[in-house]
């Protein structure tokens, strides 16, 4: 298999329970899975999500607030499986996500 070399997904918008994830269309990609991990676990203890070759975006729900979170994307070939390095983000604290336009942006948490 030829080396080839993906960008991690990109992590955006997180809620309480849920963040957006995108990435780069890759070339001949039969399919792409998200390896799914909440820190402090493993890289053995994941959720794996999968996803057709036309998809390069999705949100994931059912995440626990105020956790972090990692994400690497698999990108399935022909010839095999290429995994990129992982992104991290946190999750929102449970009630203290400011609306747009409503709040004033921040939380007191006592």
């Amino acid at each position: 298999m030829a080396e080839i070399s993906i960008k991690p997904p990109e992590a955006s918008n997180p809620t309480e329970f849920s963040v957006d994830l995108a990435w780069e269309s890759v070339e001949g990609a039969k399919s792409y899975k998200i390896i799914e991990r909440q820190i402090p676990n493993s890289w053995e203890e994941t959720k794996t999500h999968e996803f057709s070759g036309d998809t390069t975006s999705t949100t994931l729900d059912r995440l626990e607030p105020t956790q972090t979170y990692q994400f690497k994307l698999v990108v399935v070939l022909e010839s095999g499986e290429v995994t990129s390095e992982e992104c991290t983000i946190d999750t929102q604290v449970t009630s203290c996500t400011p609306t747009p336009g409503k709040d004033s942006g921040f939380c007191v948490i006592l």
